[in-house]
């Protein structure tokens, strides 16, 4: 015996920017059901969905509103975790002689100490996305940045350059 589909209201999409998980409060896209008062991840009734809230509803947990919890989901993949398309993320990888050139690229990740060399074209996509820390020495851009500028952009550089 199933649910009567007279019980749930008919999935919706949304593309994002309207929902969170109630739980995790990660943004949410994709399709969405309502049944018995609340609002569900998926197309079709699922006993197990993930109940998803309006942005700035009274049942939003406030504390996972906080920007520090914001940010801990990022990085650590909670919030990608929950969403139905996630966007693809690619890092970059070094080319082999990125240390011969006289401009040089280094990122880490927020949550991370761990500094990595990258290209250029790694170093743009990279600079879009909230989870890294980037930056450079030498000249790029008509900007000319020395060792002990990029150290105070990306702590831990120093020590990475000397080892």
């Amino acid at each position: 015996m199933g649910i009567p589909k007279n019980n749930i209201v008919p999935s919706k999409y949304t593309s994002g920017g309207e929902f969170v998980d109630a739980a995790t409060n990660a943004p949410y896209q994709g399709y969405y059901y309502a049944y018995q008062n609340g609002t569900y991840a998926g197309k079709e009734f699922n006993p197990t969905a993930s109940q998803i809230i309006k942005i700035n509803s009274p049942k939003q947990n406030k504390l996972l509103n906080s920007l520090p919890t914001a940010i801990y989901s990022l990085v650590s993949g909670i919030a990608s975790q929950t969403l139905n398309k996630p966007k693809p993320q690619t890092i970059p990888t070094v080319t082999d002689k990125v240390s011969d050139r006289s401009t040089r690229f280094f990122y880490k990740k927020y949550n991370d100490n761990i500094i990595k060399e990258v290209d250029e074209n790694g170093y743009k996509s990279l600079q879009s996305q909230p989870v890294y820390q980037t930056t450079f020495i030498g000249t790029y851009q008509g900007k000319n940045q020395s060792v002990e500028q990029a150290e105070s952009q990306l702590q831990g550089l120093k020590a990475f350059l000397a080892g």
